[in-house]
C-alpha cells in the first residue's frame, strides 16, 4: 500500500506566471490603468497557487486531482497504479482512466514512480 503522497505542479509554471505579472505590474507603474493592476494581481495569484498547490494526492487508495487552490475535482479509487512517462494509469475495477502528469513538479513525480514500483514488489 502506498503510503500518502503529494506530487505539487511544476514550479517553472508558477515561476513563469509570476514574470507575466511582473511585466504587468511595471506597465501599470509605467501607464497606469485599472485593467493592468487586476491583471497583475491575477497573474501573482495564479504563479503563488501553482507554487503552492498541488496536482493530485495519492492516499488511501484514491487518487485526488485537485486544481492550484487544492479543491478535489475528482477521487479516482485504484486497484493498481502505474507510470508510462509523464503518463499515471489509474486501474479499478478492470476500467483504466490516465491522468496527465505534465504539469508534475518533477521531483514528487519520481516519488510518486518510485512508491508505485516498491509497492508492485
Amino acid at each position: 500500500m502506498i503510503a500518502t503522497l503529494r506530487v505539487g505542479l511544476s514550479p517553472v509554471f508558477g515561476a513563469f506566471l509570476l514574470a507575466i505579472a511582473a511585466v504587468d505590474l511595471a506597465l501599470f507603474a509605467t501607464g497606469g490603468g485599472a485593467t493592468q493592476l487586476l491583471l497583475a494581481l491575477g497573474l501573482t495569484f495564479g504563479g503563488v497557487t501553482y507554487l503552492l498547490g498541488p496536482l493530485l494526492i495519492v492516499d488511501n487508495n484514491v487518487v485526488e486531482l485537485k486544481n492550484p487552490l487544492g479543491m478535489t475535482m475528482r477521487a479516482l479509487p485504484f486497484e493498481r497504479l502505474q507510470i508510462r512517462g509523464r503518463s499515471l494509469f489509474v486501474t479499478n475495477a478492470g476500467e483504466t482512466r490516465k491522468v496527465n502528469g505534465l504539469l508534475a513538479r518533477r521531483r514528487d513525480w519520481h516519488a510518486l514512480a518510485k512508491a508505485i514500483a516498491e509497492d508492485a514488489t
